[in-house]
């Protein structure tokens, strides 16, 4: 790869990492040798951003000099818009996969089909019944996807308000402790997974790990011709599969068995949702938003859209073929904190489960925490014994930027994968 293109491709990850994704300087990019630069979209500084392989899964997670980890080799596009009417359809009109900013739902509704494709009810750790769940979605004129942890009530009870499109769900914690969102074309498919292939291996609480590893979820979801989305797939705890307790070629392997990746979840801190949306474009995937909600005014905070009918199948086939949108964000902290309080009830008797998981995710934090500092200081010696070497032969060597950035860019070729291999 041309050495200029990877300085340009790292100047804009640097600026990407520091969490500065939506530029107010113009930045360029060179692809195919042709320059790019962001666009314009209202107030606000459209990216793209895209991979150039999809096994590149630690994108978020090398350190700061090391920016080249992601290749960008084709088009996708986020951005940040305000909270009139007016720039969102501006942003729609121009295809933005990923918008951060609050959802103007009347305007999205009038042109897609609007989904919140992941909310709780009181049958696990959500506050609302189905009833209440039902009379917000028809008032904000969107559908839902009622996805309970381990439990599919919910979702069989919404399936009987014809008027609201519900897509059939559940969201699953395996027993690693991961959470894994399932959704199926028909309820019958739902009822049928859920009691054949899951049931049998439920936890004595509905909020405890089942007995099934991620892969065999995924197996199972797969007879019933379903779609598997990895929820919050970067997150503070062990519930995202991107946590230590996975290991790297276990993440490839999990990930390359997924339909999509949720990239805005509205109970997520902005950082992570941002990570999410790196790896959703690195993976080239299906991207879903959902609320995460626990309560009624989560609901449509984050969303999926899609320009299809009303209808699962349709709108399942959008998500499966890559072919929808998201808006969403995070809510305040406030609320994220009353939102937590009321999943206490739930989680109280399930502490034995909770303890257990966050003893093994402790540990494995630590211990990649161990190997990132192990890691960094073998580079710094390596990096040092070069210098050391090159000033030996040659006593009047001075390490100039283009040097250190020559050493940057060769520690890139040597990333797996890099070369497209």
């Amino acid at each position: 790869m041309n050495k200029t293109k990877i300085h340009l491709i790292i100047q804009g990850i640097c600026i990407f990492g520091s969490r500065a994704c939506f530029f107010k300087t113009q930045v360029f990019f060179q692809k195919n040798g042709q320059t790019e630069k962001p666009v314009e979209s209202g107030k606000s500084t459209a990216i793209f951003i895209a991979p150039f392989n999809s096994r590149m899964l630690d994108a978020c997670n090398m350190r700061s000099s090391m920016y080249s980890k992601n290749g960008y080799n084709s088009k996708a596009m986020f951005s940040q818009t305000a909270k009139s009417d007016n720039t969102c359809i501006s942003d729609i009109e121009d295809n933005h996969r990923v918008i951060f900013g609050k959802p103007a739902l009347p305007a999205l509704a009038r042109s897609y089909t609007v989904v919140d494709l992941h909310f709780h009810s009181r049958y696990s750790d959500g506050f609302n019944s189905v009833a209440a769940i039902a009379g917000r979605a028809r008032k904000l004129g969107i559908g839902i996807a009622v996805t309970d942890h381990n439990a599919i009530n919910g979702a069989v009870e919404m399936a009987r308000y014809k008027d609201i499109l519900s897509i059939p769900g559940i969201e699953i914690t395996a027993r690693e402790g991961a959470h894994i969102l399932a959704y199926f074309y028909t309820i019958d498919d739902l009822i049928g997974f859920f009691e054949t292939d899951v049931s049998p291996w439920l936890g004595k609480n509905v909020m405890t790990s089942c007995a099934m590893s991620m892969e065999s979820i995924i197996s199972c979801v797969r007879k019933y011709n379903g779609l598997v989305v990895f929820p919050h797939p970067y997150c503070a705890v062990y519930t995202g599969v991107c946590n230590p307790i996975f290991s790297k070629s276990r993440q490839e392997s999990l990930l390359a068995m997924a339909d999509g990746v949720e990239v805005i979840n509205a109970a997520n801190v902005h950082r992570w949702n941002l990570k999410s949306t790196v790896l959703g474009f690195n993976m080239n995937t299906g991207l879903t938003a959902g609320s995460d909600g626990h309560n009624l005014f989560q609901m449509g905070a984050a969303v999926t859209y899609a320009a299809c009918e009303s209808n699962s199948a349709a709108f399942l086939d959008a998500v499966r073929e890559k072919m929808t949108w998201t808006m969403g964000k995070e809510v305040g902290l406030l609320r994220k904190v009353t939102s937590s309080s009321m999943k206490l009830r739930t989680n109280m008797n399930n502490t034995s489960d909770l303890l257990g998981k966050n003893m093994r995710y402790g540990r494995a934090l630590v211990n990649s925490g161990s190997r990132k500092v192990r890691d960094r200081v073998h580079e710094k010696m390596e990096r040092h014994r070069t210098l050391k070497n090159q000033r030996k032969h040659n006593p009047e060597f001075t390490p100039s930027k283009a040097a250190v950035f020559s050493r940057e860019a060769s520690a890139y070729e040597k990333v797996p994968g890099a070369d497209g291999s």
